[in-house]
């Protein structure tokens, strides 16, 4: 019992001292870094914003350890210093370096188990804090027909690829001739590799930039490239050079995000590969 009495009254205690820091702005030296009891750590998390006035609250996704136990879910002492250096919204996703209050980890190594059980948030002050850039959505899909005819109809496609996020994202213009483009043609019934594009591919693409919603589009005639022998299936070191007869075939688009010289102000384009779903088609007589 007097064992029990004396962790209930260090918990008061402990939490009497957390609030006075919090209203100091943790500027005393129980927050220098040189304190031997101050841990200090890094983690990305999500900024929960409770009612409780402009206290900040973050849930982490690696956490802490303390006294064997695990922490991941942080109240910030300093909240209104990250105000200041921050733009906080609900829901933002950030990563931060914080400190933990000394007199929380010295109680919490005594009696883990017991603080575990009272303490949900764990106290921390902010040393740096980033908003982490939300990460782009594209949406890349063909627009083709379902039929076309060999004797007249140019097969007209459109490769079409939307900004659906909600930030604005610079990305390389489509095409075959900057090497961001590529035309996936399977021939039904052969189980073999498709169909692709072998042309020349010598010329730097244009740094585009997309707004919300707004979409790149590159128009093609794929029969102009077909009869012209520049889409073939490499069987090895031989390429086959490919031609339309009548039959079913697929088709899938890929593209490519890169540049080989990027320049400063340029260092934010958007670099990787996106692929559409294939498509079924059919050339007649």
């Amino acid at each position: 019992m007097k064992c029990k009495k004396f962790l209930t009254i260090m918990l008061v205690a402990f939490l009497v001292i957390t609030s006075v820091s919090a209203v100091a702005s943790a500027r005393f030296s129980i927050f220098a870094n040189n304190d031997q009891n101050t841990i200090i750590f890094g983690d990305t998390g999500t900024i929960n914003l409770k009612p409780f006035g402009k206290t900040i609250f973050i849930q982490g996704k690696e956490g802490v350890e303390i006294g064997n136990i695990t922490y991941k879910d942080y109240r910030v002492v300093n909240s209104n210093e990250v105000y200041e250096k921050l733009k906080v919204e609900e829901g933002m996703e950030v990563s931060f370096t914080a400190s933990v209050l000394p007199i929380f980890t010295l109680f919490s190594n005594f009696a883990s188990s017991f603080f575990s059980k009272f303490v949900k948030y764990l106290p921390i002050n902010i040393i740096d804090i980033e908003k982490i850039p939300e990460q782009p959505i594209f949406r890349f899909n063909l627009k083709i027909k379902h039929e076309y005819s060999i004797e007249d109809d140019p097969i007209h496609l459109k490769a079409i690829i939307e900004n659906m996020g909600g930030q604005q994202v610079k990305l390389c213009d489509i095409g075959f001739e900057f090497g961001t483009l590529d035309l996936l043609i399977f021939t039904k019934g052969e189980a073999n590799d498709p169909i692709h594009y072998i042309g020349p591919k010598n010329k730097i693409p244009r740094i585009i930039t997309l707004n919300p919603r707004e979409a790149l589009i590159n128009g093609i005639n794929l029969k102009e490239y077909v009869d012209e022998g520049l889409f073939a299936r490499v069987d090895g070191e031989t390429p086959y050079v490919f031609k339309f007869v009548p039959g079913n075939y697929s088709i899938q688009g890929v593209y490519t995000s890169f540049y080989p010289n990027i320049s400063e102000s340029n260092k934010d384009l958007w670099k990787g590969s996106l692929e559409t779903q294939k498509y079924d088609f059919e050339i007649t007589e």
